[in-house]
């Protein structure tokens, strides 16, 4: 089967087989990304099944649309409502993104109680408690958000590419170098310092993972210890269907 993981600015997909994780792909949404899905569905064997988790409902519909009209008629779409992927234990979990209730699944499942952080567009750190309820969290923007809010919003500054340095010099000598530092070391402190005041509250010696397809600009610069997990997301989703088919 095929798990399709839906965010805000890519989707991620994965070939899922006696509980193995293969065939990594990400694409990102730009002029030709139905294309490219359509193009890698041509040389890839037919899945019985495709499974759907979706920030993107605008997005994923149509990547459904174009799944089906391929001949694969088995496609699902996530839904906690659905398939009560985890006990939530906020103020209104119809909210939540999947992606977070499924990571949380996920490490509930991996180390039971524990912070849960995904660096991505956005970054959400979050907690599972030990009985394996979702008890919320804290949302911030990533690097790239940071970077558009800016341009957006302050008209002398440009858009600054996420590999624009800035990670080991914190004076910027440019504008860009400046935005550069300002993003990392702005995530990095945010990160650090949530986490800091989550474990004041729950426990010093908590069990942290972290997923993203960000996380390679800051691994070893945490100041806690931690685990990392590409795959939480999609374990979660392994988890749920492993679930619906007995």
């Amino acid at each position: 089967m095929i798990f399709f993981d839906f965010g805000n600015s890519s989707v991620k997909v994965v070939d899922y087989n006696n509980d193995t994780f293969s065939f990594r792909q990400t694409f990102f949404y730009d002029n030709e990304f139905e294309n490219n899905i359509s193009l890698w569905l041509i040389g890839h064997e037919k899945p019985d099944c495709v499974y759907i988790s979706t920030v993107k409902p605008n997005v994923s519909d149509r990547v459904e649309l174009l799944l089906k009209n391929d001949g694969i008629e088995n496609v699902v779409i996530l839904n906690q409502d659905k398939d009560k992927i985890i006990d939530i234990g906020v103020d209104v979990p119809e909210r939540v993104g999947l992606d977070r209730l499924l990571a949380a699944k996920a490490s509930s499942i991996v180390v039971g109680e524990s912070i849960v952080i995904d660096i991505g567009s956005a970054i959400t750190i979050d907690y599972v408690d030990n009985s394996g309820v979702f008890q919320g969290g804290a949302i911030l923007p990533g690097r790239f958000l940071w970077h558009k809010a800016l341009q957006d919003n302050a008209c002398q500054l440009p858009f600054v590419s996420l590999s624009q340095k800035g990670r080991n010099y914190v004076i910027g000598k440019n504008t860009e170098d400046a935005i550069a530092s300002g993003s990392f070391f702005g995530v990095l402190g945010a990160i650090n310092n949530i986490v800091a005041e989550m474990t004041k509250q729950i426990s010093a010696n908590i069990p942290i993972l972290i997923t993203g397809g960000d996380y390679n600009c800051f691994k070893h610069k945490f100041r806690f210890q931690y685990n990392f997990d590409s795959d939480l997301v999609f374990k979660g989703m392994a988890f749920i269907a492993k679930r619906r088919m007995g």
